[in-house]
């Protein structure tokens, strides 16, 4: 881990959840070829559904490449819970997995960090305390201007333009 001059913390290989008071949690680490789940609800279906998420994650960052994950919408499934992986955002010292997700209690908007140094130069970089909610929430509202008709579910969730409201868990 590396420390700058405000005594921040990055590269902890964190994967971080952005809760709708702003606050972060921790939810597991990524480290190489190793991942942990280091939170857990007390709910199996969240519990499975983000180790899932770190899995894929994990091969985003280790096996695919950074080029293949914007191509495609990519799904996690777990019992009732479905998450669309709609968007991934790339900065110097972390990258921001946008997932809808959508399940019998209804839809939420996510937006999981991965506190993860890519280009390790010494100099400014954005790390995930400094992305502002709203920068999310226009990523969000920015998609239902896409073809999404292979994704009809999604498709519908989206145009109720409700991110502020269903933003973060």
């Amino acid at each position: 881990m590396e420390m700058n001059s405000n005594n921040y913390t990055y590269d902890s290989k964190k994967l971080i959840l952005w809760k709708k008071d702003k606050t972060y949690l921790d939810i597991g680490i990524i480290n190489n070829q190793d991942t942990i789940l280091t939170y857990h609800s007390g709910n199996s279906s969240v519990d499975k559904f983000n180790e899932k998420l770190i899995q894929l994650i994990l091969k985003f960052n280790y096996e695919y490449g950074y080029h293949y994950i914007n191509h495609d919408i990519h799904t996690i499934t777990q019992d009732d819970i479905k998450g669309y992986i709609v968007k991934t955002l790339l900065w110097r010292h972390c990258s921001a997995y946008l997932v809808v997700q959508l399940s019998s209690v209804g839809h939420r908007y996510l937006c999981y960090f991965y506190d993860n140094v890519t280009h390790s130069v010494t100099s400014f970089g954005t790390s995930y305390t400094s992305v502002r909610k709203k920068d999310i929430i226009y990523e969000f509202k920015k998609l239902y201007k896409n073809d999404l008709s292979m994704y009809p579910e999604l498709q519908e969730v989206l145009k109720n333009n409700d991110f502020e409201e269903n933003f973060g868990i």
